[in-house]
């Protein structure tokens, strides 16, 4: 149950991130992560041609590096398809996608208020 407590003679709503038990959490996760990095090194100054798994310094499978690799490449292909398609050519009609989309959110929340 939320707390309310005063502000400045103004009603407040306490976050659930205040409570201490939210806050000691977080404090000992922060911990461990700083005790981890200390230990095995800071994983961006890592000069090494396999990507390893920051907690176990395993190597990661293949075709995670692959798509880790290409993201940046994959998402501006993405980016210039889009461009292409809906603002340059309107090959695709936005219009046409958002109503879709607002169409099955719609009946999608109908749904789950039943």
């Amino acid at each position: 149950m939320p707390t309310y407590e005063s502000v400045d003679d103004k009603p407040y709503l306490s976050h659930h991130e205040e409570s201490h038990s939210f806050q000691k959490l977080f404090h000992e996760k922060a911990n461990r992560f700083y005790n981890k990095v200390s230990e095995v090194g800071n994983p961006f100054g890592i000069e090494h041609e396999s990507l390893l798994k920051l907690n176990t310094q395993e190597i990661c499978e293949p075709m995670v590096v692959e798509t880790l690799r290409n993201l940046e490449s994959r998402g501006a292909e993405q980016f210039k398809k889009y461009t292409r398609e809906v603002l340059e050519t309107g090959e695709k009609n936005i219009k046409k996608i958002f109503t879709g989309l607002v169409h099955c959110i719609h009946l999608l929340q109908n749904d789950w208020f039943r």
